[in-house]
């Protein structure tokens, strides 16, 4: 994990209170063990592929979400690559959704033009175990 990825300089994280809302795209359950950073841009070209068939778009911000990461079911994390939709949304070929309860929320945004990679690759090896 971590091949040809460098640390880069993330914005301060800052807590935000988020209502709930809803987001579709592609969900994969990752496994730590041998995982390659390459599946973050493939499973982001996944859900790019279906936009042009997904109804109930709001705005044009992809979120990138992580969880599952530290519990019972250690060794794996879920991520899903997607946009906020309405609740009726009529999904392509391949989507899921998920429900994000309104609640504060973590966000850590990287600089325009730096590689998502890295700053996941930042999070996990430099600020998570500290």
């Amino acid at each position: 994990m971590g091949q040809n990825h460098k640390s880069v300089k993330l914005n301060t994280p800052r807590v935000e209170h988020k209502p709930s809302t809803t987001l579709a795209g592609i969900r994969v359950r990752h496994e730590f063990e041998g995982f390659d950073f390459e599946e973050f841009p493939r499973q982001a070209k996944r859900m790019s592929d279906g936009l042009d068939q997904l109804e109930g778009r709001i705005g044009d911000q992809i979120y990138d979400v992580f969880w599952r990461m530290f519990g019972p079911t250690d060794g794996a994390f879920d991520y899903l690559v997607g946009v906020r939709v309405t609740p009726n949304a009529v999904l392509p070929d391949g989507y899921t959704t998920i429900e994000l309860p309104a609640q504060p929320y973590l966000v850590v945004t990287n600089a325009a033009g730096d590689d998502p990679r890295d700053a996941i690759y930042t999070l996990w090896f430099q600020w998570l175990p500290s």
